[in-house]
């Protein structure tokens, strides 16, 4: 069975949440990069750990606030312990940002539109993670300033799920894993 499309966009930005929450931390894959576990119940970090989800959710996050307060909310989250933020990119095909960006790319659900403007940097460091597999494949880097749109590797299928990562290419965060 195939998985709709925006479980793929929320996955997205679960793993970018993620992120974010550990930005200070000494690497937000300390422990190796989340897995699902060989009997399929759980997450798991790359050395076998456990993964606790402890998670909120702010469902329209992107739509109803600006950039400073989900960063004061992702603070007031991490404070409080949490370490994945739960939310959607896309709930209706016309939804737009509140800054007016459509989540996507002519009503298409495999398309969504990225403006990175809150990302630090200039450039960005663009790349795939396979959760099923622990692996990262590079996709080259762009300039913050533009829009874009991503496309994940291969087709359409059963498996095939992906999270894009979007990294200020100049800091040098370490991927997850590498291909």
């Amino acid at each position: 069975m195939n998985r709709p499309v925006i479980v793929k966009s929320n996955l997205v930005l679960i793993l970018l949440a993620v992120t974010a929450l550990h930005v200070s931390a000494a690497t937000p894959w300390s422990s190796g990069p989340l897995r699902v576990s060989p009997d399929g119940y759980h997450f798991q970090q790359a050395d076998g750990q456990p993964f606790f989800w402890l998670g909120d959710t702010a469902w329209l996050i992107t739509q109803k606030l600006n950039r400073e307060e989900v960063a004061t909310y992702f603070k007031n989250r991490r404070a409080k312990g949490f370490n994945v933020v739960q939310f959607c990119v896309v709930q209706f095909l016309n939804d737009k940002s509140i800054y007016g960006s459509p989540a996507l790319v002519g009503d298409d659900l495999t398309r969504l539109n990225v403006t990175p403007g809150a990302l630090t940097g200039d450039m960005l460091r663009v790349s795939w993670f396979n959760p099923r597999t622990g692996e990262t494949t590079a996709a080259g880097t762009m300039a913050k300033a533009r829009s874009a749109t991503f496309d994940p590797p291969g087709e359409p299928a059963p498996g095939n799920d992906w999270v894009l990562i979007l990294d200020d290419a100049a800091r040098k965060y370490p991927t997850p894993a590498t291909r």
